[in-house]
Parts: C-alpha cells; sequence; structure tokens
C-alpha cells in the first residue's frame, strides 16, 4: 500500500476562524495535511520532511510578494522542483497570474467566495494533482 498523500496548504487564513483544516479533512480525509500561514515557514518544515508534499497549495493573498518569492525558491530548489504548486488567489490581475505561471506555477485557482463553491474547486484541484481516476 502506498503512503497517503501529503498536501501542505499556504495561506494567512490558516489562522482565522475559517476551518481550513476541517474543509480539508472533508476532502481528503485519508491524506496527511500540513499548513502554514507564512511560506518560510513552509520552506523550514520541507528540510525537515522525511518525503516530500505531493502537492502545495500556495495563495498569493499573503502580505507583500512573499507568495512569489516562495515559488520561485521552490522551483530553483533541486530537491523541490518538482513538486506540484497550486497559487490560489481571490484578486490576483491577469498580469500576476501570468507572472506566477512564468516563475513555474503549476496552475493557478482563483479562489470562489463561495465556500460550497471553494469546496468543489479544492476536491477538483486535489483530485487533479494527487493522481487522475483516484477518490480524494
Amino acid at each position: 500500500m502506498t503512503n497517503p498523500a501529503h498536501i501542505c496548504v499556504v495561506d494567512q487564513d490558516v489562522e482565522s476562524p475559517f476551518p481550513v483544516y476541517q474543509l480539508f479533512q472533508r476532502i481528503c480525509p485519508n491524506h496527511a495535511l500540513s499548513l502554514f500561514n507564512r511560506g518560510e515557514d513552509l520552506l523550514k518544515a520541507l528540510a525537515t520532511f522525511q518525503e516530500l508534499p505531493s502537492l502545495v497549495m500556495l495563495s498569493y493573498d499573503q502580505p507583500g510578494s512573499e507568495s512569489y518569492h516562495i515559488l520561485q525558491q521552490l522551483k530553483s530548489h533541486d530537491a523541490y522542483q518538482l513538486i506540484p504548486i497550486v497559487v490560489m488567489s481571490r484578486a490576483a490581475s491577469d498580469n500576476q497570474i501570468r507572472a506566477f505561471y512564468q516563475a513555474r506555477a503549476n496552475a493557478f485557482m482563483r479562489k470562489a467566495l463561495d465556500l460550497d463553491t471553494f469546496k468543489r474547486q479544492l476536491e477538483a484541484t486535489c483530485r487533479f494533482w494527487l493522481g487522475l481516476g483516484q477518490r480524494v
């Protein structure tokens, strides 16, 4: 039996009342989940993981341009560059989205404001990046 996928989520909302952890637990109950409110915390944690995550979901809605710099660091690091990274945002412009793709983001997801729609977006994203045909 293979190990469950490990999903890392970097989003400043992980410390807010919004139940990010509970949402992912419903979507991917059999997968490990690590939540970070800062990209730097993710980078520090990656060095301690026995296995690399199967997916990183990186919120663009971080202070300053932190998410862009974290993406660049991940994609320029030999050990991390193959980890799929999905950037998420509610407010990114087309030019900002283009910049993330140029920095080698694997996908960009516009976060829905509606919780049910956002849940469906996360389900589809996890299903795609954690293996087509797998039930997440």
